[in-house]
């Protein structure tokens, strides 16, 4: 009897998912995603503009202007008119990598003196780690347009003009159809964004290889993915030149209806970019490939962070940046939107009315009601928050964070997440592993898909965003080069590529 329990147990625990990719098209840095529909948002559709954050180099500022960079990293945030979701995705480099790359390019009378000398120190590095963790940062915005009186003017006109349109919207039965003429609308306002936003944040327009990586590399977190359909740049021996990028896209038909152009997506080529078969465990999710007949697992484990404590700036305890001093790649999630100053002080009213009332009740009580300690502190954090919000009079994020861990095997991925923890701890960060919203969770690190963790919402001032180093880099050197020796508690490889500075235009000094 015990053993059918603890089956049924086990069965009720696991549940097969079904994916609903929130990605309809995608081309340059522009994201169409599926969004709710209300008198504001008539079709569903939203737009989100994709950027990439170069690491910008932190551990040798000096204090001033460590704070300089937080002070601009707080103002670009604090340009968002919508919602931003920051993703940092981790890259495996392997020094074989490098080596390889010096050997293509070598040249010259001295070639076989520098084949041999990049063979010797192959065979050095052999028996050392030679995979190293980086990260890409990405940050997208969520563009809004403004909705006046011809907006729905042209809704009703869309409607007897073109009804098969409005019906198919409004049913959403064929949502990824998107006219030119809105395209174009969102790029002139995602220029204007991006002209913003760089007067702080140095973010540079993403392309199709981008967004095809954002999207397809959650679903084989901790394995070897396969070739991505886009074509990265690379140098070719024989021309001895760098070749460019060919980025793939989803197949998508044109035509003109009433003079308009229309781009009709074909969206099941986004679903292909979203293998696997998903299995979602209480405390875990596993994704199943079969790769060329092999079968592979992904295990993947979800951290929220519940509660973040005053930190001082700077101290070294900036807490997203100090992720990368683990022994394994992590992938971080952050959601946040900006509230006026008035929007969170009315926030907080409600907060207060909510418990006053509750207290209020329990001291009415016929039979003595004893208030717990909890409510008790609520109280304290609700006049504590109320002083910081009159006192700074500035606007805050409403945040949320989420942290991934992820291996090929079940018992190390839990292990990850233990240490993640411990690594927290530390700092006196709260965190938390919620039993039965895995799914949710990794559905918030996707690109276009929607905030999930209410119950894990932080009310930021921008500085204390800002001050856990998001974008930061403890990266010296060169991705691919020369290797020239190791830095950080970790032995992080240094390399240099003499050509790389004239080709990005910077300076190829490596003192």
């Amino acid at each position: 009897m015990n053993a059918l329990l603890s089956k049924a147990a086990r069965k009720a625990s696991v549940k097969r998912e079904k994916y609903k990719n929130p990605v309809l098209y995608y081309e340059n840095n522009l994201v169409f995603t599926r969004g709710k529909k209300d008198l504001l948002n008539i079709t569903g559709k939203e737009c989100w503009a994709v950027y990439k954050w170069p690491g910008f180099n932190y551990d040798f500022l000096a204090d001033k202007d460590k704070i300089e960079r937080l002070i601009k990293n707080s103002r670009g945030f604090q340009q968002a008119y919508s919602d931003v979701h920051i993703l940092q995705v981790p890259l495996k480099n392997k020094i074989s990598d490098s080596i390889n790359y010096c050997k293509s390019i070598a040249s010259g009378e001295l070639k076989s003196i520098a084949l041999q000398y990049l063979d010797n120190v192959q065979d050095i590095l052999s028996g050392s780690d030679t995979n190293e963790n980086d990260n890409d940062t990405y940050i997208m915005f969520k563009i809004k347009t403004a909705r006046t009186i011809k907006d729905y003017k042209d809704f009703l006109n869309s409607l007897l003009k073109e009804p098969y349109r409005a019906v198919n919207e409004l049913l959403d039965i064929d949502i990824a159809e998107i006219y030119k003429n809105e395209f174009d609308a969102y790029k002139r306002l995602e220029q204007g964004l991006k002209k913003i936003v760089k007067k702080y944040i140095n973010i540079k327009e993403v392309n199709e290889l981008d967004i095809e990586r954002i999207i397809r590399s959650p679903f084989w977190r901790g394995l070897q993915a396969p070739k991505f359909r886009s074509e990265e740049p690379y140098f070719d021996t024989s021309e001895r030149k760098f070749k460019k990028a060919q980025p793939w896209k989803p197949s998508c038909t044109k035509s003109v209806i009433n003079g308009k152009v229309v781009y009709r997506p074909l969206k099941k080529d986004i679903l292909t970019l979203c293998e696997g078969q998903v299995t979602n465990h209480m405390k875990y999710i596993e994704i199943k490939h079969f790769d060329r007949g092999i079968e592979k697992t992904s295990y993947q484990q979800f951290i929220v962070v519940s509660g973040i404590p005053d930190i001082e700036f700077p101290t070294g305890r900036e807490w997203i940046y100090k992720l990368k001093d683990l022994p394994f790649p992590t992938w971080t999630s952050i959601r946040f939107s900006k509230r006026s100053y008035e929007e969170v002080a009315e926030d907080i009213n409600t907060s207060r009315k909510d418990l006053d009332d509750y207290i209020s009740h329990a001291e009415e009580a016929p039979h003595e009601v004893k208030i717990g300690e909890q409510y008790l502190e609520q109280d304290r954090d609700i006049d504590q928050a109320k002083y910081e919000v009159e006192k700074q009079k500035k606007p805050f994020l409403y945040t949320t964070i989420v942290i991934g861990v992820a291996s090929d095997s079940l018992d190390e991925c839990l292990e990850r997440a233990k240490m993640v923890q411990d690594f927290f701890d530390e700092m006196d960060i709260e965190s938390q592993v919620p039993t039965g919203d895995q799914w949710k969770l990794f559905n918030e690190t996707l690109l276009g898909s929607k905030q999930y963790a209410m119950d894990y919402v932080h009310r930021f001032p921008p500085e204390t965003l800002a001050g856990s180093m998001i974008g930061a880099s403890n990266i010296i050197g060169d991705l691919l080069g020369l290797f020239l020796g190791t830095t950080g508690i970790l032995g992080k490889a240094v390399k240099f590529d003499p050509f790389r500075a004239s080709q990005v235009n910077e300076s190829p000094a490596i003192s």
